[in-house]
């Protein structure tokens, strides 16, 4: 409970001062070229946080520091110190493969989503910049439908015809690191990523701003970097969210290769029975202690 404060503090810095603070100093008055202000604002911001978020954990990682490492989600030790050789191969092998996703699949799909972003009319006018309100909603409604398409195609994916020619690529890393989240085969990576984020913003429409889809994408990555970095810090602003899929979660899924399929929320895991056994126990053992 003593991080509670932090992580409310973090929530209000993205959720109150970002989108003040760009509104104010960095959203352009006036845009001529839509689609090209949409592409390059998308892919910034992709870049942007994936590159801020892992450069952070790679510093808690090779600090090495007693502090952070007491909320490490298992008690395995990180790739490197187990096999430093193999660990270096997966490395090199893991850059070139989220370079080739980052540099290539991204800019396509990015582009291909700017033209239809336009078509659809989002709104990119400081005029209609969003209000809290309206940023708030609308994000939760856009992790709804990511949540719901992300568990289907990740159990999708799953499937024994699938699994050994797209997401057993990601399942290379079985103690995870923030960079696999985005370790992924190209298929995945559009199919599996890009399209479960951008699914609520399709649905909306032109009631959606640029920012609130660029907001959200910075969020999405925030999710997903937590999720696979290995640790489950109290004062994350995800700690304020119910029903959350922590990043324990995620590490049982890497773990055990299937079962806790969900994304941002447990819901779906819990209705269709997905949670694995060893996930279930361990959360078992925690109430256990809690009580005592």
């Amino acid at each position: 409970m003593k991080y509670v404060p932090i992580a409310a503090l973090l929530a209000f810095s993205y959720y109150i001062i970002l989108p003040n603070t760009v509104k104010k100093f960095f959203w352009p008055e006036k845009i001529e070229n839509t689609p090209w202000f949409l592409f390059f604002l998308l892919f910034f911001v992709h870049e942007f946080f994936y590159a801020i978020f892992n450069l952070i954990l790679y510093y808690i990682y090779k600090s090495d520091n007693p502090f952070f490492e007491q909320f490490k989600v298992h008690n395995e030790e990180w790739p490197w110190k187990q096999n430093p050789e193999e660990f270096k191969i997966l490395f090199k092998r893991s850059m070139k493969r989220i370079c080739f996703n980052q540099f290539i699949v991204m800019p396509f799909l990015l582009f291909m989503n700017s033209v239809v972003l336009k078509k659809m009319k989002l709104r990119v006018d400081i005029d209609s910049f969003p209000s809290f309100f309206e940023l708030i909603w609308q994000i939760y409604f856009f992790t709804i439908c990511d949540d719901f398409l992300f568990y289907w195609s990740h159990r999708f994916l799953h499937w024994k015809s699938i699994y050994p020619f797209i997401h057993k690529i990601h399942h290379e890393y079985k103690i995870t690191i923030g960079i696999a989240s985005e370790y992924a085969h190209p298929i995945e990576f559009a199919l599996g990523n890009v399209l479960p984020t951008s699914l609520g913003m399709m649905i909306l429409g032109s009631k959606v701003h640029a920012f609130t889809y660029a907001f959200w994408i910075g969020e999405k990555l925030y999710k997903t970097t937590e999720a696979h970095s290995g640790y489950q810090f109290p004062w994350s602003p995800t700690t304020l969210m119910p029903f959350k899929v922590t990043p324990e979660h995620h590490n049982f899924h890497h773990l055990k290769f299937t079962g806790n399929y969900g994304g941002n929320f447990n819901f779906w895991d819990w209705i269709c029975g997905t949670n694995t056994p060893s996930y279930l126990k361990s959360l078992e053992s925690k109430q256990k202690e809690k009580k005592n």
